[in-house]
């Protein structure tokens, strides 16, 4: 609020001193009677006052809608947060008024080819390396502490898919152990104790101490294995450890926007609610930067927005009628084609194109180079 009110201070300031600027110039000029260029002057700064408080408003406006969606996305994970936070202490006083010991039968079976006879330590080939994991791994000071750093990383998106089935699926599982490695790898911190440790610490964090030893081991033979999905969830998870670590970026999303997408494919609007338009702005930016290609600094950014909509808007209504329903990945796809022909060839080709485009996917299907699912984060 302090730097809107800062704003329309300059502005009116800088307003009234050109109109006493005109004042002085008509005094001095002795112009008595009606002036056609002073009448013009005072309507153009007319026109420029009014604009230019509007402009500082609606600004302010959209700063301050950012901020609560921002502000309400935080708020609910550490709602959430807290009530798990609260639940594990219940059971663990639980816990200790009455003590429940494992059945043998009850225990996870173990996904290596190479088990430990203890009941408390596994051999996991992790990294490629051989290790010997406990149950109740040691925590030196170091570990807790990059365990702990780690988690908190990971503890906005975590809270917010705890309630999906996907954050146990072989992606998810990449995602997690890949996020850690990178920052392991980051830190320069080896497949020794430690890093084994440090990575066993999160995994209880994430899925809890009686499970998070079942899911390391089963990253450990995912990986191992070469399993497909948990190497594309590990990339994306090394990516934005890094990225976050190195200041690239502010925010990591990639467990999100997979737990969100695979429960239902998001609409245009449905992804505009959710994700909001700074991060659609920032993905297209972004893209631009890595492949050379627009939004340049031609397209501003509320222009992005529009065609966002205008694009996505049209296909998803042809899509409808097709009775079919186009993932949010795709229609990022077709919107970036269509900013390029914005860029290279106006706004009435680009409107002409647009409704050739959209009849051509109606009456025919979706074009072969629209069918990639782009990610904007």
């Amino acid at each position: 609020m302090r730097s809107a009110i800062i704003a329309l201070f300059k502005l009116n300031g800088t307003i009234i001193l050109v109109f006493l600027a005109l004042m002085l110039y008509a005094w001095a000029a002795e112009i008595r009677g009606p002036s056609i260029k002073i009448q013009g002057l005072l309507i153009l700064l007319l026109a420029a006052w009014i604009i230019g408080n509007i402009k500082i408003i609606i600004e302010k406006r959209r700063e301050i809608i950012s901020s609560v969606k921002k502000g309400t996305i935080e708020a609910a994970a550490a709602a959430i947060e807290f009530k798990e936070t609260a639940n594990l202490r219940a059971q663990e006083r639980i816990k200790e008024k009455k003590p429940e010991f494992r059945k043998s039968q009850n225990h996870q079976p173990d996904l290596t080819t190479t088990p430990d006879q203890s009941k408390k330590e596994h051999m996991v080939r992790y990294n490629g390396v051989l290790v010997r994991v406990s149950d109740t791994p040691k925590e030196s000071g170091e570990a807790l502490r990059i365990a702990s750093a780690i988690s908190n990383l990971l503890k906005v998106q975590i809270s917010m898919c705890r309630s999906s089935k996907k954050i146990t699926s072989d992606w998810a599982i990449g995602y997690i152990g890949g996020f850690t490695d990178g920052t392991l790898h980051y830190k320069r911190i080896g497949t020794n104790e430690t890093g084994t440790t440090i990575a066993l610490l999160v995994f209880n964090s994430v899925f809890g101490d009686d499970k998070g030893i079942y899911y390391f081991k089963e990253y450990a033979h995912l990986k191992s294995s070469e399993n497909i999905a948990t190497a594309q969830g590990e990339n994306i998870g090394s990516h934005e450890a890094v990225s976050l670590l190195n200041g690239s970026t502010e925010r990591a999303l990639g467990l999100i926007s997979y737990c969100l997408e695979q429960e239902q494919p998001q609409t245009l609007l449905d992804q505009i609610e959710d994700i909001g338009e700074k991060i659609i702005i920032d993905g297209y930016r972004r893209l631009a930067i890595q492949n050379d290609c627009a939004p340049t600094e031609k397209t501003s950014d509320c222009q992005i927005i529009e065609i966002y909509k205008k694009v996505g808007t049209a296909f998803r209504e042809a899509s409808e009628q097709r009775g079919e329903l186009l993932p949010a990945g795709t229609l990022n796809n077709i919107v970036l084609k269509f900013i390029n022909v914005k860029e290279m060839l106006g706004d009435e080709m680009f409107d002409q194109h647009l409704n050739y485009e959209v009849q051509k996917y109606f009456q025919e299907g979706l074009r072969p180079d629209y069918q990639y699912d782009l990610k904007l984060f």
